[in-house]
């Protein structure tokens, strides 16, 4: 697979900087333990020699649906959404969104309604779940590039981490210049790709996130269909920035290293990790996976010797226990199975979750978390 052109600025000046090879195309435990029926393809990761867009290559329309048909265990962010909607208030004022019409497109599995109790609020999404259908009459199904949306309508217009998932986000946000009113706003939330390589470099490259968004790239995919930045709330792990189709009074000013210096930085720490995981005792025999989301199925898929050392797997989300760890025929347990193999060493990505489970449990284990705390060390004293 290749990638014809940039999806931000349709420039065919290219570089294909690296592959990730038998990558799952289902991130999210899967319903067989029969691994022959767990799909996987090579991620191809491209970098815009003209815009600085980092992005995967190609992908048919058939095939990005293919990616949802296994459905996805997504959590209610509402810890999240609150910090959000405190930042948007705390620079827009509190009542900025009362009585106005907004459109969130890519709501319809985690919806902002919550927050927009006096606003006429709209949802587009290719498959709004049944609890978003109940929260507002004004639901349109479907890729939003054809939705029937009224133009000049919407004085707000949200997109929160879906932009990525668009396989031509050129022409969202030519649908979105054409949606919003003259005098309205646009906030898009999209994850940061130097956020990602910070903290969770694992989680950078997958196939549901066909693009990988720098502060630089976004903004030019905005000023291309006429949208400027006015304020950039947040520079971490996401991007949180507002746009308007009016000029600032003054740029938006922010500080980042290129698309090209982060993927390297992103191979690099791929490979200091692996260093990491070898060296720890707790991963030389059999492990324990504790968590079964798209974090963990993707930190197995860069270090796969590691994967095949799993043979459990716990969670706390009833939706994925009883089905089976992407690329294994791992069961997930309930958690509160975990007192019968307190022998197995378990492996984390969160300080969090280790913390609470070793504590809780008396179990032993690597934390990943840990590890990159100690490679952002190496790397800060060289």
């Amino acid at each position: 697979m290749s990638l014809r052109a940039c999806r931000v600025c349709q420039g065919t000046d290219l570089l294909h900087h690296s592959t990730l090879e038998n990558f799952p195309v289902f991130i999210w435990p899967l319903k067989t333990p029969e691994i022959s029926k767990h799909p996987t393809t090579n991620i191809e990761l491209y970098i815009c020699k003209m815009c600085g867009h980092a992005q995967l290559q190609d992908f048919s329309d058939e095939f990005v649906s293919y990616l949802y048909s296994e459905g996805s265990c997504l959590e209610d962010e509402r810890a999240l959404k609150t910090e959000r909607h405190q930042k948007l208030s705390q620079n827009l004022g509190a009542t900025f969104f009362d009585h106005k019409r907004v459109l969130d497109v890519g709501g319809g599995n985690n919806p902002y309604a919550m927050f927009l109790p006096k606003s006429e609020y709209w949802i587009s999404d290719i498959a709004p779940t049944p609890q978003a259908k109940e929260l507002t009459p004004h639901i349109v199904e479907g890729p939003f590039e054809n939705a029937a949306i009224p133009n000049g309508y919407f004085d707000v217009i949200f997109s929160f981490q879906s932009m990525e998932h668009f396989s031509r986000p050129s022409d969202v946000v030519s649908k979105m210049a054409k949606s919003l009113k003259d005098d309205g706003i646009l906030v898009i939330e999209v994850p940061n790709f130097q956020g990602l390589v910070n903290k969770l470099p694992y989680y950078t490259l997958f196939h549901q996130h066909i693009s990988i968004f720098s502060v630089t790239s976004l903004f030019k995919i905005a000023e291309k269909h006429g949208f400027f930045p006015h304020n950039l709330l947040r520079q971490d792990e996401v991007i949180l920035a507002i746009f308007k189709k009016s000029k600032p009074q003054e740029p938006v000013e922010f500080q980042e290293p290129t698309s090209v210096e982060m993927a390297n930085r992103l191979m690099n720490r791929f490979k200091i990790l692996k260093t990491f995981l070898e060296k720890d005792q707790n991963l030389i025999g059999e492990i324990a996976a504790y968590s079964a989301g798209g974090s963990m199925a993707l930190m197995l898929s860069h270090y796969p010797q590691l994967r095949e050392k799993v043979t459990l797997c716990f969670d706390i989300d009833k939706r994925k226990q009883g089905r089976f760890l992407p690329l294994t025929a791992v069961p997930v347990q309930d958690p509160v199975h975990i007192a019968k193999h307190k022998a197995v060493p378990f492996l984390f990505l969160n300080d969090t979750l280790y913390d609470l489970i070793v504590k809780e449990y008396k179990v032993k284990g690597a934390n990943v978390a840990k590890m990159l705390a100690e490679i952002d060390h190496i790397e800060s004293e060289k």
